[in-house]
Order: structure tokens, then C-alpha cells, then sequence
């Protein structure tokens, strides 16, 4: 079992973000309130407006299934998997002084995950939604995102989590 490195994901604190499925829907909500609410609008801007949302809307469907999700924070560092420890940017922590691991692994560098129907969002993963959390003995808990590159990376990591789980 070799080690395994795999670059540390930093996820930004941003509470609401604005996505392509609430510019879309938005856009579709504001035209059944010209549509039917009684304001008076001209016929060709309200043509216009239709259209353009249309477009719009055309546009988030078919570039959702080749585009990457925004990534939402930025690389910072290195963690290393080996055999009887995990380095953290170079804070080298040993199994036999960590409690309750849980090594949570969820995508990977381009993999392509569709949602519910109607969603506009990109589907094309960028690997970041993976995360090892444990307790040192000084009983602190750690929690490090970090990014699976390829489906090949994510394969070598598997020895580790059956050694980190036993």
C-alpha cells in the first residue's frame, strides 16, 4: 500500500449563492407576473422578455451537461494517506493517536452526476466534496475537504479507508 496525496480544499463561507436554476426560475417567475398581473407593458418588450428568457433558459439546459460546478473556495496545502498516519500539511498525525475516524468520499474530478428534473446546474463534479474528519488526543476535531482528481485516484484510496475503518 503506497501513500496517496491528494490536494487540500479550502470550501468558501458563503451562505447564498446565486446558481443558474434561481436566475432561470426567477427570470420565469417575473414573466407570469408581467404576463398575469395587470401592468402595463408593451407588447414587443414583453415579446422581448419572453424570448430572451427562453434563450436564457436554453442555454443553462444544454451547457449544464459539459460544465464543471463553480468551485466554491480554493487549494490550500497537501494531505498524504500512509499506512500508520495522515499528513496535513505536513502535521503528521498517527492512527494510533486519532479517535473516530470518518473518511467521507463523494466525487471525483469530472464526474458527471445528474440531480432532479429541471435542475440548470452544471453537472461535471470538481472532486472537492470529499472530507476525512477525526479527534486527536487532545481531543480537537479535525475536518479536511480535499480533491479526488480521477476515478483511478479515487480506487487507490479505497486500502486506506478499509485500514482506517478496521
Amino acid at each position: 500500500m503506497a501513500r496517496v496525496r491528494y490536494a487540500i480544499f479550502k470550501p468558501s463561507i458563503k451562505r447564498i449563492k446565486l446558481d443558474r436554476n434561481i436566475i432561470a426560475y426567477g427570470l420565469v417567475a417575473i414573466g407570469f407576473l408581467i404576463h398575469f398581473l395587470p401592468i402595463s407593458i408593451n407588447e414587443t418588450l414583453r415579446i422581448f422578455y419572453i424570448l430572451s428568457t427562453f434563450i436564457i433558459f436554453l442555454y443553462f439546459l444544454t451547457t449544464s451537461l459539459w460544465s464543471y460546478q463553480p468551485l466554491n473556495g480554493k487549494m490550500q496545502g497537501e494531505i498524504e494517506f500512509m499506512i500508520d498516519n495522515i499528513s496535513i500539511n505536513g502535521n503528521v498525525f498517527r492512527l494510533s493517536d486519532i479517535y473516530a475516524v470518518h473518511l467521507h468520499v463523494e466525487d471525483y474530478f469530472g464526474e458527471r452526476k445528474f440531480y432532479r428534473k429541471g435542475n440548470l446546474n452544471q453537472t461535471l463534479q470538481q472532486g472537492t466534496k470529499n472530507f476525512i474528519q477525526f479527534i486527536d488526543t487532545s481531543n480537537f476535531q479535525h475536518k479536511f475537504y480535499f480533491k479526488i482528481d480521477s476515478k483511478e485516484d479515487l480506487e487507490q484510496l479505497l486500502p486506506f479507508i478499509k485500514r482506517y475503518n478496521s
